[in-house]
Protein backbone atom coordinates (compact mmCIF):
# COMPACT_ATOMS: atom_id res chain seq x y z
CA UNK A 1 0.00 0.00 0.00
CA UNK A 2 1.90 3.38 -0.84
CA UNK A 3 0.20 6.88 -1.21
CA UNK A 4 1.82 8.48 2.07
CA UNK A 5 4.57 10.89 0.95
CA UNK A 6 6.27 10.48 4.34
CA UNK A 7 6.94 7.93 7.07
CA UNK A 8 3.56 5.93 8.68
CA UNK A 9 3.53 6.12 12.60
CA UNK A 10 0.30 4.57 13.14
CA UNK A 11 -1.80 1.93 11.82
CA UNK A 12 -4.97 -0.30 12.56
CA UNK A 13 -7.75 -2.25 11.45
CA UNK A 14 -11.42 -1.56 11.66
CA UNK A 15 -13.06 -4.56 13.88
CA UNK A 16 -14.54 -5.73 10.74
CA UNK A 17 -10.90 -6.43 9.24
CA UNK A 18 -12.10 -5.28 5.79
CA UNK A 19 -10.19 -1.64 6.16
CA UNK A 20 -6.54 -0.32 7.66
CA UNK A 21 -6.08 2.56 8.68
CA UNK A 22 -2.79 4.87 8.52
CA UNK A 23 -1.10 7.65 10.11
CA UNK A 24 1.54 9.53 8.24
CA UNK A 25 3.82 12.73 8.89
CA UNK A 26 2.49 14.00 5.76
CA UNK A 27 -0.42 15.28 7.69
CA UNK A 28 -2.96 12.56 6.87
CA UNK A 29 -4.61 9.11 7.79
CA UNK A 30 -5.67 7.10 5.16
CA UNK A 31 -8.24 4.49 4.60
CA UNK A 32 -7.30 1.34 2.68
CA UNK A 33 -9.22 -1.20 1.48
CA UNK A 34 -7.57 -4.43 2.84
CA UNK A 35 -8.81 -7.11 0.12
CA UNK A 36 -7.66 -5.07 -2.84
CA UNK A 37 -4.92 -2.73 -1.47
CA UNK A 38 -6.10 0.17 -2.73
CA UNK A 39 -6.88 3.21 -1.33
CA UNK A 40 -10.33 4.32 -0.33
CA UNK A 41 -9.91 7.65 1.02
CA UNK A 42 -7.74 10.52 2.56
CA UNK A 43 -8.48 12.12 5.66
CA UNK A 44 -6.83 15.67 5.78
CA UNK A 45 -6.78 18.46 8.42
CA UNK A 46 -4.35 17.29 10.64
CA UNK A 47 -1.20 20.42 10.97
CA UNK A 48 1.28 18.19 11.76
CA UNK A 49 2.17 14.16 12.26
CA UNK A 50 -0.40 12.15 12.77
CA UNK A 51 0.54 10.02 15.29
CA UNK A 52 -2.27 7.94 16.31
CA UNK A 53 -4.79 6.06 14.85
CA UNK A 54 -7.82 4.06 16.07
CA UNK A 55 -11.24 2.75 14.91
CA UNK A 56 -14.37 2.75 17.37
CA UNK A 57 -15.73 -0.71 18.62
CA UNK A 58 -18.35 -0.85 15.97
CA UNK A 59 -15.95 0.73 13.26
CA UNK A 60 -17.96 3.51 12.29
CA UNK A 61 -15.72 6.52 13.64
CA UNK A 62 -11.85 7.04 13.41
CA UNK A 63 -9.80 8.56 16.09
CA UNK A 64 -6.75 10.36 15.14
CA UNK A 65 -4.47 12.00 17.00
CA UNK A 66 -1.68 14.35 15.77
CA UNK A 67 1.46 16.31 16.87
CA UNK A 68 -0.94 19.50 16.60
CA UNK A 69 -2.06 18.34 19.80
CA UNK A 70 -5.76 17.93 18.28
CA UNK A 71 -7.75 14.90 18.49
CA UNK A 72 -10.51 14.32 15.21
CA UNK A 73 -12.50 12.23 15.00
CA UNK A 74 -13.91 10.85 11.29
CA UNK A 75 -16.77 9.17 9.40
CA UNK A 76 -15.09 5.94 8.83
CA UNK A 77 -18.14 4.33 7.63
CA UNK A 78 -17.66 4.64 3.65
CA UNK A 79 -20.44 4.04 1.11
CA UNK A 80 -19.61 1.48 -1.59
CA UNK A 81 -17.83 3.99 -3.94
CA UNK A 82 -19.37 2.41 -7.45
CA UNK A 83 -22.96 2.82 -5.86
CA UNK A 84 -21.63 6.04 -4.47
CA UNK A 85 -20.36 7.23 -7.89
CA UNK A 86 -23.16 5.97 -9.97
CA UNK A 87 -25.78 8.12 -7.85
CA UNK A 88 -22.94 10.80 -9.02
CA UNK A 89 -23.36 9.81 -12.88
CA UNK A 90 -26.89 9.86 -12.76
CA UNK A 91 -26.99 13.24 -10.89
CA UNK A 92 -24.87 15.17 -13.09
CA UNK A 93 -25.76 13.17 -16.22
CA UNK A 94 -22.87 12.95 -17.38
CA UNK A 95 -19.02 11.08 -16.93
CA UNK A 96 -16.52 12.57 -13.95
CA UNK A 97 -14.27 14.97 -15.10
CA UNK A 98 -10.33 13.97 -14.83
CA UNK A 99 -10.48 16.23 -11.66
CA UNK A 100 -13.05 14.71 -10.08
CA UNK A 101 -12.10 11.46 -10.57
CA UNK A 102 -8.83 12.23 -9.02
CA UNK A 103 -11.37 13.44 -5.80
CA UNK A 104 -13.37 10.38 -5.61
CA UNK A 105 -11.51 7.69 -7.25
CA UNK A 106 -7.95 8.14 -6.76
CA UNK A 107 -5.74 6.09 -9.20
CA UNK A 108 -8.33 5.31 -11.56
CA UNK A 109 -8.30 6.60 -15.09
CA UNK A 110 -11.07 6.11 -18.04
CA UNK A 111 -14.41 6.61 -17.90
CA UNK A 112 -16.04 6.58 -14.43
CA UNK A 113 -20.06 6.63 -15.06
CA UNK A 114 -21.43 3.71 -16.97
CA UNK A 115 -22.37 4.45 -20.73
CA UNK A 116 -26.04 3.93 -21.33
Amino acid sequence: MTGHTSRVWSVAFSPDGHTLASGSDDCTARLWDVTTGKLRTTLTGHTNAVTSVAFSPNGRLLATGSGDNTVRLWDAALRESDAAVHKICRSVNRDLTADERASYLPGQSGHACPSG
